[in-house]
């Protein structure tokens, strides 16, 4: 009776995961297909990038910048080696796996949606720093949300109180909002770029997570 109980939680844990897979890929077609079909999202990006830059503070400016590396590519691929060597080192070769293919997938799936959509990058207020490349969705804010949950989920194996897992999802999102923040605060990437990024990458951690049984 207790192992049957224990697979059947197992399974719904399995499921869960792959519901919020699912949840978070509709989110992004759903933006997705806003864009391509409906102009009122566009003007609303350029409104929101508008508010934004009239918080714009001098002495935050490299703060900003430095925030947003956190989700640079330069970054997350030397903190994956990083991790890699670590896990490694402790024998984990399923966190290994789990992190490699993670974040490799996150790399793949950024140069191939912004090659598919060719969207400009934003014009509507002066850019803080210079940026080469398509828009959409935003590389840093994909990145950063699929690295940092990556990281999440790896961590939450060896705490099982509900108040230590708290605090390191607090910790993912903390930065994952920076990073995705920075990037409009910057004027390098609409809105609508920043959230497809989050739920693109959202999804496909959470569709490895299930896969992978990491938990």
């Amino acid at each position: 009776m207790l192992k049957f109980k224990m697979l059947t939680r197992e399974k719904l844990r399995h499921l869960t995961w792959f519901g919020f897979a699912l949840l978070f890929l509709g989110l992004f077609l759903k933006i997705t297909w806003e864009l391509r079909e409906d102009n009122e999202l566009q003007s609303l990006d350029q409104k929101v990038l508008i508010f934004i830059s009239h918080l714009r503070v001098a002495r935050l400016n490299g703060s900003a910048v430095d925030m947003t590396a956190l989700g640079s590519p330069t970054v997350i691929t030397l903190f994956t080696l990083v991790g890699l060597v670590v896990l490694w080192l402790n024998r984990d070769r399923r966190g290994c796996v789990y992190l490699a293919v993670g974040s490799i997938g996150a790399a793949v799936a950024t140069f191939a949606v912004k090659n598919i959509f060719t969207r400009e990058r934003p014009s509507v207020i002066p850019r803080l720093v210079e940026v080469a490349g398509f828009s959409y969705p935003s590389g840093h804010s994909l990145g950063a949300t699929a690295f940092y949950l990556l990281l999440m989920f790896l961590a939450w194996r060896y705490y099982s109180a509900w108040l230590a897992r708290a605090a390191l999802l607090f910790c993912a999102v903390f930065v994952i909002c920076g990073v995705c923040f920075s990037r409009l605060y910057l004027g390098v990437h609409y809105p609508s770029d920043v959230l497809s990024g989050i739920c693109l990458g959202a999804s496909w951690v959470f569709l490895l997570t299930a896969s992978f049984a990491i938990h």
